[in-house]
């Protein structure tokens, strides 16, 4: 016989975690001791990807969304802009007051980019806070507990039917280096609930969502701010080299005769400044993550090495560094502007050979031709790549896709089409740039739920 639940949470992630602490609290506000609220987490543990977050600092929020209820830097910004009015009618500025009231002490990062983190710097600490208060308001939390199968039950006492199997310890030894080796059996659960809600977040897969969801339309997943693979040979030699750039996403030229997508027509769709880590054939790090989220099937980029001048300035800088250093070659030119390994990629791009090795060096009174300082200035403003999409081998922080935000409630993050089903977090088609956006709107998920769920069974 099925166990019988009244809110049933698939997911101790972000969302789901706040959807359980908010719905639960509510509820024994009110006085109701006996409406189980249960998170089912198919790992060992939740909040797993809270911890990951931030490498293990966990950036849970920006000071920019505290301020204000825009929200243009999110996809399906309008859906995520409707949600942040819904909860700044029952919170001051967002999820911050919230945060608060779990105990939570956090403080704003020292570059001035408004990114917010625990003030122990710990992701372990936003967890702690997070399980404290279920403890607190009694939500029973089951790990290690896959769900198959969701069948909604329309009628009077409408509701959903879940199949999956949860885990049991067959034994635990421990390993020649201390770990513990947990020997696991599996076997049948069925469940009912009269509330569902879907906080799997990139976990699933499209067609995964889709048979828990089959009246709704589901957007393909795909990985965002992650790092982005490189087409050709123009980043060799730049492994582990590091470069503030501004970055402009160059929009693509109609297929040429042969069929081939081109890139370099000048017109610029996206543009943002930050630091580029380089691999032998991808783009790493902060700048690279967001600028995944305008490529993630790939497209041109042009980056500019030296976005504190103009292309005037830059050739005029240039061309009296050349006279003021008797510069004979691209390296010599650029050794107090760049790292060695980063002129060379230039001067390589610029097509401007350097000396073969064993051969004789220019003559002292030669320099740089001035149409290769020319070129060179030319580069550096504007060194274009071409990417392929997404890194095939980096771990996104994010999957793009989810139930279209057409068919769900912003205020309340309920279905419009199955009555009874809250769609949060990654499960939905929102996701936010680097810097605390995706958490923050995790938790503003989360929260709205819990507090609809709990008015909907108190009234």
């Amino acid at each position: 016989m099925a166990s019988a639940l009244d809110v049933c949470i698939l997911g101790a992630g972000a969302s789901g975690l706040a959807c359980a602490v908010e719905c639960a609290r509510g509820l024994r506000r009110a006085g109701d001791e006996t409406t189980r609220v249960v998170v089912l987490e198919a790992g060992s543990k939740p909040g797993r990807s809270i911890l990951a977050s931030g490498n293990g600092r966990c950036n849970f929020s920006n000071l920019v969304l505290s301020s204000s209820k825009k929200r243009g830097m999110y996809r399906n910004a309008e859906f995520a802009e409707a949600a942040a009015e819904a909860l700044g009618s029952t919170s001051a500025v967002g999820v911050l007051p919230w945060f608060r009231q779990l105990g939570l002490v956090w403080r704003a990062d020292d570059a001035g980019l408004g990114m917010l983190y625990p003030y122990s710097n710990k992701a372990s600490t936003v967890l702690d806070v997070l399980l404290a208060a279920c403890e607190r308001w009694g939500v029973e939390i089951m790990p290690e507990l896959r769900i198959s199968m969701v069948e909604f039950v329309p009628g009077e006492c409408a509701g959903f039917f879940l199949k999956g199997e949860r885990a049991f310890e067959k034994s635990r030894t421990k390993t020649a280096k201390g770990r513990i080796k947990r020997e696991l059996s599996w076997k049948p659960v069925e469940l009912r609930s009269k509330k569902l809600v879907l906080a799997v977040g990139g976990a699933l897969g499209e067609e995964e969502l889709a048979s828990i969801v089959p009246d709704h339309d589901v957007v393909a997943f795909g990985p965002v701010l992650t790092a982005l693979d490189v087409v050709g040979e123009d980043l060799l030699g730049l492994d582990g080299v590091r470069a503030k750039v501004s970055a402009c996403v160059l929009e693509a030229k109609p297929s040429s005769e042969s069929g081939e997508r081109q890139g370099q027509d000048g017109a610029c769709e996206f543009q943002e400044s930050g630091e580029i880590l380089f691999r032998e054939h991808q783009l790493s790090g902060i700048l690279s993550f967001n600028l995944s989220r305008q490529l993630p099937y790939g497209g041109y980029l042009a980056l500019d090495f030296a976005p504190e001048y103009d292309a005037r300035d830059l050739l005029d800088l240039l061309t009296f560094m050349a006279k003021s250093t008797g510069a004979r070659t691209s390296d010599e030119l650029l050794r107090g502007m760049f790292a060695p390994a980063l002129a060379r990629a230039l001067a390589r791009k610029a097509n401007i050979a350097a000396p073969a090795h064993g051969h004789s060096a220019p003559s002292p009174k030669s320099t740089l031709p001035k149409e290769d300082i020319a070129e060179l200035a030319r580069v550096i403003k504007r060194f274009e790549l071409e990417v392929s999409g997404a890194s095939s081998t980096h771990a996104p922080q994010v999957h793009r896709g989810g139930v279209a935000v057409e068919q769900v409630n912003p205020a309340s993050l309920e279905s419009k089409k199955t009555p009874g089903l809250f769609v949060l977090g990654e499960a939905l088609d929102v996701d936010g740039p680097c810097g605390g956006y995706n958490l923050d709107w995790a938790w503003t998920s989360g929260v709205l739920a819990g507090q609809a769920i709990f008015k909907e069974i108190l009234h």
